[in-house]
Formats: C-alpha cells, structure tokens, sequence
C-alpha cells in the first residue's frame, strides 16, 4: 500500500484588528453664556498588518467627525467637536485596509459656566435652546 503524507495548509496570516485608544474620560467647562463646549478630541488608531483606512468620532450612531488618515499606520487623532451641556459618550472608530474595526468610547462631561448655573435668564435661554434643537 502507498503512504499519503498530509501536509498543513499555509495560507495568508489571518488580518489583525486595529488597535484603538479614544483616551481618557475628562470634564470640560463651557465659556460663559455658552451652551456648547469647543472639545478637542485626540484619540491613536494603529494597525500591526497594515494601514488605517478610515476613522471617525460618533455618539450613539450619529458621525461627528471623519478623520482623514492618509494612509499612515500610527496616529494622532484630532479633531474640534461642539458638545452641548451634559455628559456624553463618544466612540473613536478604526476601519484598517483588510475591513477589521475595532472601537473605543471616552465620557466627556461638559459643564454650564459656574456664572450661568445660577442665572434665572440664562437657564430659561438653555431651556429654550434645548427644546429648539431637539
């Protein structure tokens, strides 16, 4: 009888995710009069096997902001994103070039200026402006 030898199949490595850090949870203070916050939102995306494709900031399932890349492997993320009063958590999302995504989420706690939290005409605009944008 003949003897069959088996050998392992030796295909491509399988794809590795990217590896993401949205950053650190921090608390902000709007300027006075202000209903929003100016958030400077610094993340890094790196991918061991290839490249970042795409990356984007959201809350829930809304896109704040898409971040271009331009193809490099490891980065800084940065990105100015108007946040309203209130606590928020935002997911940095990572797509490198084989499809592999990988997210992170980071709260940012935007608080109303100490002058405007107890200023009657102030907070009867904040509620006006809440239901507006509703």
């Amino acid at each position: 009888t003949g003897t069959i030898t088996v050998l392992p199949y030796v295909g491509p490595d399988p794809n590795e995710s990217p590896i993401v850090s949205a950053g650190g949870n921090r608390t902000v203070t709007a300027a006075r009069g202000m209903f929003t916050a100016a958030v400077t939102m610094a993340g890094t995306a790196t991918d061991a096997d290839g490249t970042i494709a795409t990356v984007q900031w959201k809350e829930d399932t809304r896109v704040l902001k898409t971040t271009p890349t331009n193809g490099n492997n490891a980065q800084v993320l940065a990105a100015s994103i108007a946040l309203p009063i209130g606590r928020h958590v935002l997911t940095l999302r990572a797509v490198d070039d084989d499809d592999a995504a990988t997210t992170d989420t980071v709260i940012i706690t935007v608080n109303a200026h100490a002058q405007d939290r107890n200023n009657p005409t102030w907070i009867q605009r904040y509620l006006r402006w809440i239901r507006s944008v509703r």
